[in-house]
């Protein structure tokens, strides 16, 4: 009896331990990450954009890029939305934005809802297969690339502010 109790008290225990240190883990979003792909060239490709045509992003088109990974549910990308709209009004002549919803794990209703509520001006590119999102190697949302105009990534941030991502966008232009 006493080795169930002992049982049942540690697999409680581990089981809130758990929770906890889930729970707290996305509290604060993550900001500004360089990783194992600083440095080096983007991935070429083709996905459909909203009106079903296909849409070719490329490193060698001369200027630089700012990808932007999200769905319709996460919480941080509803956020980030309107700082993208900013920069897309502030830089659109001299920075290709491109976002891509990760339609293999949204609902592409709720996505064009999304699309619809934040008003996007730039390219809205749908990953049916998540073959992109696994190009990319994105295991969160929102995910940002910034790519240098010679086609190489820059940085990748999880945070897209307005005001965290200037300094980052300007020394993209200015190369």
């Amino acid at each position: 009896m006493v080795k169930k109790i002992l049982a049942v008290t540690i697999i409680l225990l581990a089981i809130i331990f758990i929770v906890v240190i889930l729970s707290n883990s996305y509290e604060e979003p993550l900001e500004h990450v360089m990783v194992d792909s600083y440095g080096q060239p983007m991935i070429d490709f083709e996905l459909n954009n909203t009106d079903s045509k296909l849409y070719s992003v490329t490193s060698d088109s001369g200027k630089p890029k700012l990808l932007n990974f999200w769905t319709s549910w996460c919480q941080y990308c509803k956020e980030e939305a309107e700082h993208l709209n900013e920069i897309y009004s502030n830089y659109k002549d001299d920075l290709e934005i491109v976002s891509i919803n990760l339609t293999s794990s949204d609902n592409k209703e709720e996505a064009m809802d999304f699309i619809k509520k934040y008003n996007f001006e730039f390219p809205i590119l749908l990953d049916y297969e998540g073959t992109i999102a696994s190009q990319y190697r994105i295991t969160a949302i929102p995910t940002n690339y910034f790519v240098n105009s010679d086609g190489t990534i820059k940085a990748i941030t999880y945070n897209l502010t307005t005001s965290n991502s200037k300094n980052l966008i300007e020394e993209l232009i200015r190369k």
